[in-house]
């Protein structure tokens, strides 16, 4: 999920329930999210610090800041009723998850006293992010490279610019990823780009899918998983594959 109102980015995270979303959008398959590059990428790291779900860390923040439900009608306000609280979801019929995705927080942010309008569209979600002014928090899904410099620049030049968040010092170490060449040194550049967008909190990775395959482990033999929450193929590196061998070679 994207996010543009700066001041509402920790506050939605605390009220985001992963561990439901992953039980109702896909019975479980997959993991938690944290990170925006994927298990599978060379450098992923968890971040430290992470915000764990906790509805009453949102109300209160909100009430800090002068949200309260002056008028008696369930709904937060700031001070009049024309300043009601109100945060438009918007998500694409093309990702079957984000129904449930939508559903499940836009629950959450009723309980809590936000009115949620959610705007169901049709077509490539990116396209209806255009106009920033349209939306408040918007529900899309990619793929991550396996290659971290890769993953870190597809955020920045993709899911950055559907926020317009922007980051001085993610950029320096991006230039600094990018140029690194020994792998201690890839992975630690690659902690530090995600730990620099968690702490921001443009996105909120909800959850890592699992790619369902079947090997005939009776035939073949040699495969390296590479992903921890999907299958070999697809998004593996070419570790994956270059042990491969017919299983009655083996031995």
């Amino acid at each position: 999920m994207f996010f543009q109102k700066d001041s509402f980015r920790q506050m939605i995270e605390y009220c985001t329930d992963r561990d439901w979303f992953l039980a109702m959008s896909s019975g479980g398959a997959g993991t938690l999210g944290s990170s925006f590059m994927s298990p599978g990428t060379n450098g992923f790291a968890v971040p430290d610090g992470l915000r764990a779900y906790d509805p009453n860390a949102t109300l209160l923040a909100l009430q800090s800041i002068g949200y309260r439900d002056v008028d008696n009608d369930g709904y937060l306000e700031y001070g009049t009723r024309e300043k009601e609280l109100v945060i438009t979801i918007c998500t694409s019929s093309r990702d079957d998850w984000a129904a449930t995705a939508a559903t499940i927080l836009s629950s959450d942010l009723e309980e809590l006293g936000v009115r949620v309008n959610w705007r169901k569209t049709d077509g490539d979600v990116t396209s209806i992010c255009g106009a920033r002014d349209n939306w408040d928090i918007c529900m899309y899904s990619w793929k991550c490279s396996p290659v971290a410099a890769v993953a870190s620049a597809t955020f920045q030049e993709d899911v950055g610019a559907l926020t317009g968040w922007q980051s001085a010092e993610l950029e320096g170490q991006q230039i600094m990823l990018r140029s690194a060449e020994e792998q201690e040194a890839i992975g630690g550049y690659a902690r530090q780009v995600q730990q620099t967008v968690y702490n921001a909190c443009p996105v909120i990775v909800l959850a890592y899918g699992a790619d369902i395959q079947a090997i005939r482990s009776d035939i073949w033999t040699g495969y390296e998983t590479q992903l921890s929450a999907g299958g070999l193929f697809g998004m593996g590196t070419p570790a994956v594959y270059m042990n491969v061998e017919p299983w009655e070679t083996v031995g």
